[in-house]
């Protein structure tokens, strides 16, 4: 839709400056090499910890099962990270609280600006092209937030597409790091025991 395009745009632009201001080229590193070599046919494996989840392993595999290149493997995550930025920011676009007291027409610049506050830093920039779960557990984050509203704000035959990316996002969150996805969605759980409107 219209009011998508200036996100896409964030996505697009977020892509581009990763390629522009960090090398692909560069060598992994230990903890990106132990989730690179999980699914690998082309790289030594290497044991993974304990505390480690999979997630991130799952997620650069259908490019580490053909080759080790970090160039293939930081360009896949870099043009990734962009669809996920947008897929992250895309459940707040036209939603916001009755009480914020923004006039309409400058409603559809909050997501776009958002979504560009969180793509223009560094560790952004830096990790979107990384094989850790750093940018993806954050896009989940975003998400599952943005998600939650609107499963919580509508009615049931309006938000069965959310409440499945709803799942979708806390599953991926959880496989990536199971940890902060108590920290995350725990909140969530907690506004809507509380908020009598949202319990259903």
């Amino acid at each position: 839709s219209r009011s998508a395009a200036p996100v896409w745009l964030v996505a697009v632009g977020y892509v581009a400056v990763q390629l522009i201001l960090v090398d692909p080229r560069m060598v992994l590193s230990m903890d990106e090499a132990v989730y690179a070599s999980q699914f690998s046919t082309v790289l030594p494996r290497i044991e993974i910890a304990p505390h480690r989840s999979l997630g991130e392993a799952l997620l650069v595999a259908p490019v580490t099962v053909v080759t080790a290149s970090p160039v293939a493997i930081r360009g896949y995550l870099t043009a990734l990270s962009g669809a996920l930025l947008f897929l992250a920011f895309w459940p707040w676009l036209n939603l916001r609280p009755a009480w914020v007291g923004w006039r309409s027409s400058n409603q559809h610049w909050v997501t776009p600006v958002a979504a560009t506050l969180y793509a223009t830093g560094w560790v952004a920039l830096f990790y979107g092209g990384a094989v850790l779960p750093n940018a993806p557990t954050a896009m989940c984050a975003v998400a599952v937030t943005g998600l939650f509203l609107r499963v919580a704000t509508r009615s049931a035959g309006r938000g069965r597409l959310a409440t499945g990316g709803l799942f979708t996002a806390v599953a991926g969150l959880t496989l990536l790091r199971p940890t902060d996805a108590v920290w995350i969605v725990s909140p969530v759980l907690v506004a809507a025991l509380v908020k009598r409107s949202w319990r259903s």
